[in-house]
């Protein structure tokens, strides 16, 4: 009998170590991972060697926004040579209720489109700079988007009836549907056509980066009659 209750407070406890060890930010464990390849590795889990973590995926988002339009003030970025840099202006923003802090930017830099993201400070004056926290990203992040006043309905970057292809998959259709979802990640829906057996094949939803356009495609008619797919293109 003490054996197994040796055993299973053991084993109670490398689940409590585990996830203590596989901590990720909600927005992580939101999305989960919507790709095939290598797994997401957050931030939480390991600073250095973040990969794909949606937090910070979200800072680079606002980057690509801001590359094709006027940033807000007190944004500074640059792009230079595959490598990207990114300042916020903070000092205005109460991050969190330490009084002896006074952060005055959060600085990131990353390479290319690549998934990790390499730098992510808070910069004080005269202070020694550190990482920022979940909640403190958040605040940031909440506050730019309202600044920007970011609508993803005015943010799709292709149209719909489009002709498209996945870059990872290969996926080859029409673009019939797009989302807006809660943390910035538009998706576009692709249909492929018919097959040489007669049949519709299944579509795939994948990312806004991950769409190629190779055409023109179909120009939708609206018609009131709620059919399918095939009764307004």
């Amino acid at each position: 009998m003490n054996e197994e209750k040796t055993q299973i407070d053991r084993t109670n406890s490398e689940v409590n170590v585990d996830q203590l060890v596989r901590q990720i930010c909600q927005r992580c464990e939101t999305r989960g991972k919507i790709w095939n390849g290598s797994d997401p590795k957050c931030f939480k889990e390991d600073w250095e060697n973040n990969w794909n973590c949606a937090t910070l995926n979200e800072f680079r988002e606002l980057f690509d926004y801001w590359y094709d339009e006027k940033p807000p003030e007190g944004v500074v970025y640059r792009h230079y040579d595959d490598q990207n840099y990114m300042m916020l202006f903070i000092a205005d923003i109460d991050i969190n209720d330490n009084e002896d802090e006074f952060p005055s930017y959060l600085y990131l830099s990353w390479y290319k489109q690549r998934g990790a993201t390499e730098n992510v400070y808070l910069l004080f004056n005269g202070q020694p700079c550190r990482r920022p926290t979940e909640s403190e990203m958040d605040i940031i992040l909440k506050y730019y988007k309202k600044l920007t006043n970011l609508r993803r309905n005015h943010m799709f970057k292709h149209e719909l009836g489009v002709e498209a292809e996945a870059k990872v998959t290969g996926l080859k259709g029409i673009i019939t549907a797009r989302s807006e979802n809660l943390y910035m990640c538009n998706r576009y829906y692709i249909q492929c056509k018919v097959g040489k057996d007669g049949k519709v094949p299944d579509g795939w939803w994948i990312d806004e980066d991950d769409v190629i356009v190779k055409g023109p495609g179909v120009t939708s008619k609206p018609k009131n009659t709620g059919g399918p797919m095939s009764q307004i293109c």
